[in-house]
């Protein structure tokens, strides 16, 4: 796992792989503003036979005028307009997945990460990313449910587009899961080959993880306090879990449900499509579960339930037994191998198998003398 103690030249480098991070998501995320642009206008092309596709590519491109495609700042629509303006939003961070794929597939040092995003990874099951899925959702669905107990704010359906949901959660999932390939999947190896110590790739990675939000509107230093939360959630279903597929799953389900099933700020950003969504006429109040800048992840509520979710996360690989794959160990071998995996005794060679002789010390070892055979060494020599 680790290469050794840090040192001076370790520390160094790892630095210059923060920074290299930080190169690769610009890099990516003007690759993905491209790919995002030209999805968007197909498919919007598609949907109104060609109308309205420079309309289109000219919200994306400055992030502004959505009269332009028949919505409203601050109102909730299941249109096709809105379900392609989200899936855009979300789908730029697809160059970020290019970007670091590109690269880690071309770096022979840095290679061994890609096990992280594969099956090589021991963890990265199915029903490892379904729990992610469902933890993720039960997390900020509680938090939607107490906020609205509570009065700050009450919800309307606002309609279903089935495609359009499909295709925006899927958005999402890009979104999501880009930055936990960027935070919990380079970086967090990255660290614990330097560190060789979970805990220090979890709060170096965490740290870099909200140093990408802070120029998100709406941010309070409770905010931050859960931004961090999210980021040590995210690290322990690594370590604990040993799937960043569920990191995965969780991270893109909580923003999921925030953002378009409720229709809430994600992380102090809004998007015009979702399921349902703030009562029309109403305003939201500020409350123990809700930060009318900032959404659900400025509250205090969310403290409480990441909290939470953090020792059940942990628990729950400690109950498991689950064994983190040691993917720098594994770099030249066939398959994933655990940390921690205790070895089997040597066996014999052949030659001590077969010798009578290494037979009959073996037994006399154990005073049991076979008639006619060789006398017991003296020890003493």
């Amino acid at each position: 796992m680790a290469e050794g103690r840090p040192t001076p030249k370790s520390v160094l480098g790892l630095v210059g792989s923060y920074a290299l991070a930080f190169a690769l998501l610009v890099l990516g995320s003007i690759v993905g503003g491209a790919v995002a642009i030209f999805v968007a206008a197909f498919a919007y092309g598609a949907v109104t036979s060609g109308e309205g596709v420079q309309d289109m590519v000219n919200v994306l491109a400055l992030q502004d005028g959505l009269g332009m495609l028949g919505l409203a700042e601050g109102e909730y629509s299941t249109s096709a307009a809105a379900a392609i303006f989200t899936l855009a939003s979300y789908l730029s961070f697809i160059g970020i997945w290019i970007v670091f794929l590109v690269y880690l597939r071309a770096s022979k040092p840095a290679r061994p990460i890609l096990g992280a995003v594969t099956r090589r990874t021991a963890g990265n099951t199915p029903a490892r990313l379904g729990l992610g899925l469902l933890l993720g959702f039960a997390l900020n669905g509680a938090c939607v449910l107490v906020a609205v107990l509570e009065g700050s704010f009450s919800l309307s359906l606002v309609g279903v587009n089935v495609a359009g949901i499909i295709a925006v959660f899927l958005a999402i999932f890009v979104q999501s899961s880009a930055e936990e390939l960027v935070c919990r999947c380079y970086l967090y190896q990255r660290t614990l080959r330097v560190s060789g110590s979970p805990v220090v790739a979890i709060a170096l990675s965490t740290v870099f993880f909200v140093a990408l939000h802070l120029a998100n509107s709406g941010l309070t230093a409770l905010a931050l306090v859960n931004l961090a939360l999210c980021g040590i959630l995210f690290g322990l279903a690594v370590w604990k879990l040993d799937s960043p597929w569920a990191a995965f799953g969780l991270h893109a389900s909580w923003n999921f449900t925030q953002a378009v099933l409720f229709g809430l700020p994600n992380s102090g950003g809004t998007t015009p499509f979702a399921i349902f969504g703030v009562t029309p006429g109403t305003t939201p109040v500020a409350g123990f579960a809700y930060d009318p800048g900032f959404g659900i992840e400025g509250s205090a509520m969310a403290t409480v339930v990441l909290i939470a979710g953090c020792a059940l996360v942990w628990w729950l690989g400690e109950r498991r037994g689950v064994r983190p794959t040691d993917l720098w160990a594994d770099a030249g071998s066939g398959g994933p191998v655990a940390l921690a995996v205790p070895t089997a005794p040597a066996r014999s060679s052949a030659r001590h198998r077969l010798d009578p002789r290494c037979k009959s010390e073996h037994e006399n070892n154990g005073r049991k003398l076979l008639p006619g055979k060789i006398r017991p060494r003296d020890t003493r020599d």
